[in-house]
């Protein structure tokens, strides 16, 4: 009886350092501007997640080409193309921004898929995709863009 009431214990105490510590991480900036989201992991170039050429996403831009030169980006089924967020995990720490370029092809509400590199069926990445999982996650969005010649430029508004 007295280990599972520590048990109980434990688990009232670790849920309420969860707490704690994404409130913390709000509070840090804007807390009104954070909302939550879930988030997967993709490889953009693998033929097995990707319809019609692998590379292209569905905002017309080569993906694979684009992790190339660098920076992140992703994927969204209700943010619209040139958004960028800036996301948090609660375990992991703040991934930093990404800009949506790319759409999620399932039905489920508020989800991200982070963009990653394909670098083949046994590859380094895809392994990292599949050990990512699915994740709830905190994002802000920090800015919009529109897509000018095939060059995303930061909106005024």
């Amino acid at each position: 009886m007295e280990v599972e009431s520590q048990h109980q214990q434990d688990k009232i105490f670790l849920q309420m350092i969860k707490k704690e510590k994404e409130e913390a991480m709000i509070s840090e900036v804007e807390p009104e501007k954070w909302s939550k989201a879930t988030m997967t992991m993709y490889n953009v170039g693998d033929p097995n997640q990707n319809s019609g050429d692998p590379c292209i996403t569905a905002s017309g831009d080569n993906g694979c080409e684009l992790l190339e030169q660098g920076g992140n980006y992703c994927a969204s089924n209700f943010l619209p193309f040139g958004t960028e967020i800036f996301v948090c995990i609660e375990d992991v720490g703040c991934l930093g921004n990404c800009l949506v370029i790319d759409v999620v092809p399932n039905k489920q509400t508020h989800w991200i898929d982070w963009m990653m590199p394909f670098d083949g069926e046994y590859g380094a990445w895809k392994k990292e995709a599949r050990k990512w999982g699915v994740r709830p996650i905190l994002y802000k969005i920090e800015g919009k863009y529109d897509k000018i010649d095939g060059v995303y430029v930061q909106k005024i508004e």
